[in-house]
């Protein structure tokens, strides 16, 4: 052990990968560790499997520790091997990640280790589920029921695979640069597109890699009993509306079964039909069809709110059983680059999307407040920088309301005298833009036909003639060249745009604009959570003891658990000169913050 310890120490790189019972770092164990420091070569250090010869984890992982808080650490998705070594008091030093380095490559690819071994050296990796070809039906595999002997191989293969693929994409000079972390304290500095690049961005998210991580470990604070009591509520709710629509059928109805829905909707009561036929030729009854005829029957608006609750009570209970039963909160996993805007995502559970009405379920830990930082309206604010649409500019850097400034442009109206319907419409075809919907969308949303709604979208694109000049360049270049990139060159390729079929057409032309615009906003929400990291010098801590959390991010905002005895009004300055960003040639980025000890139940700081 000694000897091998030695050869790490003199090792410039080291690949590792470590083996669990499970996925949940607060419940599982490591079960082994694979290195490797040479091409074709790696090493498997067993600790705790149930059969076979291991190592004893209480002399081996002190002898390792520093190695791997000192020497630079690579892995294929890398966040979950720091998470539990940290439980291990091992502060791993990650330096690179290969699953990163494919999705800024191709995010479009697969990012799984053995499909991209497959992909850049021909190899055909053994996958986990080989490992168990003589398991039992309806058992869970469990690497920890298998011997050393059953599962090196496979093991060392993983480090040494990951090794390579590192290599191959630092030959290809895909790497990183330092100079964006020299721009980290400077706030006077104005960001430009030549700090980022792909080498910029990889430093940006490898720099990340802890702090999602840290995220994922502190987890958000969740009242159980009320999500319980919410539940009950929910599904006496849910058996209501099944009764009384299913007394307006001829016979039972399986309100689950789009056919007979649209049997009970179309023939048994007549009414009129707006919308599509699927591809089983059944007429459609999804929710944004129902919407366009919710005024021509009662049960319409009761099948719109039952499905509604269904969807609440599915959500309840998906947070519900997300409950780590230990810390009493939703360990959810963050996605920092799967997403090809590079916005984050989230799964088990989603916690992107919790309705405003589901936020009072979130409570602050006793002694903790919320406070929450949103970017205002950055993607209006991105679009209107990269067009370069002066009017809307100097709209947001005076403060101005961008709606009430959009509709005085809109209908040709001083900005004074705008009233409110204006106003709503204003920003209904601002959010159009963003969103790429075009004139049939527009025309559900303003309720009106769909020659007035293009009327509309013509009448905006000549008040605001750069961003329509944006756009049209936009859909030039992915067609020319196959991709588009954001304003700090994180780039997608979208072949969809050169199709042939005009809704895969369609599609590629509105992903492009979408990608530059909400592909910039969350380039600057992640220089900004890289910023506050640095300065708040947040740490890593198991029992969830430190004064200042970061919890989550929410698309463009990010939410954090302050302890008291801390002056609010000083952590929001802070945070606010890491949040309000110069980037040159942008108008200014404004930011809110609330806080509150519900996450329903926020007031203005």
């Amino acid at each position: 052990m000694e000897s091998f310890i030695a050869s790490l120490k003199e090792a410039g790189i080291i690949s590792l990968d470590l083996e669990t019972t499970g996925l949940n770092v607060f419940s599982d164990r490591i079960v082994g560790i694979s290195i490797s420091i040479k091409s074709k070569e790696a090493f498997y250090l067993p600790l705790s499997h149930g059969i076979g010869i291991n190592l004893d984890s209480s002399e081996v992982l002190p002898l390792l520790k520093p190695v791997l808080e000192g020497k630079r650490i690579i892995g294929h998705n890398i966040k979950f091997d720091y998470k539990f070594l940290l439980k291990e008091g091992i502060d791993l030093n990650v330096y690179s990640d290969t699953m990163l380095l494919s999705s800024l490559d191709d995010v479009n690819q697969s990012l799984s280790l053995k499909d991209l071994a497959l992909r850049y050296f021909g190899v055909s990796m053994t996958r986990f589920s080989d490992l168990f070809f003589r398991r039992r039906k309806n058992t869970i595999p469990n690497i920890a029921d298998l011997s050393p002997d059953d599962v090196y191989l496979y093991a060392c293969a993983d480090a040494d695979m990951c090794l390579r693929l590192y290599r191959c994409f630092l030959e290809r000079n895909v790497f990183i640069k330092p100079s964006l972390l020299d721009k980290i304290r400077d706030y006077s500095y104005a960001l430009a597109p030549k700090d980022f690049t792909l080498p910029g961005l990889y430093t940006l998210e490898r720099n990340l890699i802890k702090t999602v991580a840290h995220m994922e470990l502190n987890g958000i604070s969740v009242n159980r009993s009320s999500l319980e009591e919410n539940i009950s509520e929910i599904t006496d709710e849910i058996n209501l509306f099944k009764s009384s629509i299913s007394d307006l059928a001829s016979s039972s109805i399986d309100l689950n079964s789009n056919q007979q829905v649209a049997n009970l909707l179309y023939n048994e009561l007549k009414l009129p039909y707006k919308g599509s036929i699927t591809k089983s030729k059944i007429p459609s009854v999804a929710t944004p069809c129902l919407k366009r005829i919710e005024d021509s029957h009662p049960v319409v608006k009761a099948l719109i709110e039952y499905r509604t609750l269904v969807k609440q009570k599915g959500m309840l209970e998906g947070y519900l059983s997300a409950i780590n039963p230990t810390t009493n909160a939703i360990h959810t996993s963050f996605l920092q680059w799967h997403v090809p805007s590079g916005r984050f995502a989230s799964s088990g559970p989603n916690l992107q999307n919790v309705p405003d009405d589901l936020r009072r379920h979130f409570i602050s830990r006793e002694s903790y407040t919320f406070v929450n930082f949103d970017y205002s309206q950055i993607e209006y604010r991105v679009i209107a920088s990269l067009a370069n649409e002066k009017p809307l500019i100097k709209a947001f850097n005076e403060d101005k309301d961008i709606h009430r400034q959009t509709a005085s442009m809109l209908f040709d109206v001083p900005y004074e005298s705008v009233s409110d319907d204006q106003r709503k419409r204003g920003k209904m075809v601002g959010f159009a833009l963003l969103y790429g919907m075009d004139s049939f969308g527009l025309s559900d949303r303003l309720k009106m036909d769909r020659a007035s709604a293009k009327k509309f979208l013509e009448d905006y694109f000549n008040a605001v003639p750069m961003i329509k000049s944006f756009i049209d360049v936009t859909h030039k270049q992915v067609i020319d060249l196959g991709y588009v990139e954001t304003h700090f060159g994180r780039r997608r390729y979208i072949p969809e745009a050169r199709s042939k079929d005009r809704k895969l057409h369609g599609y590629g032309l509105r992903s492009a604009v979408s990608h530059r615009i909400q592909g910039s906003a969350s380039d600057i929400l992640k220089f900004a959570m890289l910023r506050v990291t640095r300065d708040l010098n947040l740490k890593p801590a198991f029992n969830n003891t430190n004064p200042i959390k970061l919890l989550l991010t929410i698309h463009d905002s990010l939410l954090f658990e302050v302890q008291e005895g801390i002056s609010l009004e000083e952590f929001k300055q802070r945070v606010l000169k890491c949040m309000q960003i110069n980037i040159f040639g942008f108008c200014k980025l404004s930011v809110s913050c609330t806080a509150g000890q519900v996450w329903s139940d926020m007031t203005v700081l």
